[in-house]
């Protein structure tokens, strides 16, 4: 009785192991996002950590958002926000002890999006034909800048897009980057979010951008808000919301046809310039 009582107890041990073994496997090739953390990567001898973001629950592959943001400061809320609504964000930030903007930022920092782009790609756990990429300010003009070699990205967000009128050199940098860009050439679905009340970007050259991507045939979509200011942009739920409806292949709200420029304060930043201020 004793004996057999043993041979139960060692049958019902080996089957829960083999069937704990077996949900091991099975978790494995469903759910390799489960041991994938944050990681480095470097480009031109440049630094960034790369911070991933994941959703809570993950059972098949999901879709990624690069969120851009090398040249600022991380906001992990957004990007939490961001992987609350389903997806994979990877956030790289600079660690290199580079400080500034130097006149070739926009090439420099722009090879680590071909190199995320490339591993999204071999990555088992993510969904290689929805990667989007979201960037700010600065980061969405270094995004701008590799666009058409951005074949991988379905969708395209550029927030606060445009040249800085507080750099002269940058400013210069921008502006003949939206003058040589070969219109015809990009592939993703692009989103533009403005507001009218600007301080630091002009918007007639992010209007020049909208107009040429639909004179070239291309998906672009215009949203501009009204008293927000360039800062607001970066850290506001409503326009992370509008954000994520353009993602999720919804008409975003505040859409226009046209953007509308920032005049005066393009006017004040003129004047700033006639007394030397570049």
């Amino acid at each position: 009785m004793k004996e057999i009582k043993t041979h139960r107890l060692f049958y019902i041990f080996f089957s829960a192991l083999i069937s704990l073994t077996a949900c091991a496997q099975n978790d494995a090739s469903i759910d390799p996002l489960e041991t994938e953390e944050n990681f480095t990567i470097e480009a031109n001898k440049i630094t960034y950590d790369v911070i991933v973001n994941k959703p809570y629950q993950i059972n098949e592959r999901l879709p990624l958002i690069i969120y851009f943001t090398a040249l600022k400061n991380k906001d992990s809320n957004i990007s939490n926000y961001l992987s609350e609504n389903g997806y994979v964000v990877w956030m790289p930030v600079l660690t290199s002890k580079e400080k500034g903007y130097p006149e070739d930022f926009l090439d420099k920092h722009g090879d680590i999006l071909s190199l995320l782009l490339k591993k999204a790609l071999s990555s088992p756990s993510i969904d290689s034909s929805n990667i989007d990429i979201i960037s700010y300010s600065l980061d969405s003009c270094v995004v701008f800048n590799r666009i058409d070699g951005l074949r991988e990205a379905n969708k395209i967000a550029l927030i606060g897009f445009g040249p800085p009128m507080d750099d002269m050199h940058v400013f210069s940098k921008v502006q003949g980057i939206i003058n040589g860009k070969n219109y015809g050439n990009t592939s993703s679905s692009i989103l533009l979010v403005t507001t009218e009340s600007d301080e630091l970007v002009d918007l007639g050259p992010v209007e020049f951008v909208r107009n040429k991507f639909v004179k070239a045939g291309k998906d672009v979509t215009a949203v501009q808000y009204r008293d927000k200011s360039h800062k607001d942009l970066f850290n506001d739920k409503e326009v992370l919301d509008n954000v994520i409806k353009f993602l999720n292949n919804e008409k975003p709200d505040n859409v226009v046809s046209k953007i509308k420029l920032n005049t005066k304060i393009i006017e004040k930043w003129n004047r700033f310039r006639k007394t030397g201020y570049w």
